[in-house]
C-alpha cells in the first residue's frame, strides 16, 4: 500500500527544515519502527 502524495511532501518538507536547523536525518521513512531502526538512533 502507497501512501498519498502528500504525506510524501510533509514528510520531506520535515527533513529539509530539520537538517536547515543543523539536526541531522539519517534515514526518513513512514511505517512502523523496527527493532533496527531504534538501535541505529544516536
Amino acid at each position: 500500500m502507497s501512501l498519498p502524495r502528500p504525506i510524501h511532501w510533509v514528510l520531506e518538507a520535515m527533513v529539509v527544515y530539520l537538517r536547515s536547523q543543523g539536526i541531522p536525518v539519517r534515514k526518513a521513512d513512514v511505517g512502523n519502527v523496527s527493532r533496527r531502526d531504534v538501535v541505529e538512533a544516536p
